[in-house]
């Protein structure tokens, strides 16, 4: 397990709201649920972000990963948008996106274009599949 910041850059300094709390996440990317007024408050800690490649690769992931499971409260489509798809492929990915429209379609854009395919939505979740590897 890595507890750790993930979005687009390594090394990036970021605010994080409510660390190790449910409904956490880098200020900017979070949602309805920080108030502008808790932002910069005592319950904000600066982090150093790190990438979903960076994980994966000091884990030692295959180059094939069966599933994954992408809820990194607001920062998912920048994340995504630096994965290196042409390294790993993902059988099948969930994706949070928070009920936010506009996020929600960027992703399936962006997954779309590497050749994945929206197989199922339930609330806040969009689950995609690779078809030539499931």
């Amino acid at each position: 397990m890595f507890k750790e910041v993930v979005d687009s850059e390594a090394g990036r300094t970021v605010e994080f709201h409510n660390p190790g709390k449910f409904l956490g996440g880098i200020v900017g990317y979070a949602g309805f649920w920080v108030k502008e007024e808790e932002k910069g408050k005592e319950n904000t800690i600066t982090l150093t972000t790190t990438t979903l490649a960076d994980i994966l690769d000091r884990a030692k992931a295959p180059s094939f990963i069966n599933y994954m499971s992408v809820d990194i409260e607001g920062a998912e489509y920048d994340a995504l948008k630096a994965f290196p798809f042409d390294r790993y492929t993902i059988g099948a990915l969930s994706i949070e996106h928070n009920n936010i429209e506009e996020r929600r379609l960027k992703i399936r854009s962006l997954l779309e274009a590497k050749g994945y395919m929206l197989d199922w939505s339930i609330r806040d979740q969009d689950w995609y599949i690779f078809p030539s590897r499931v």
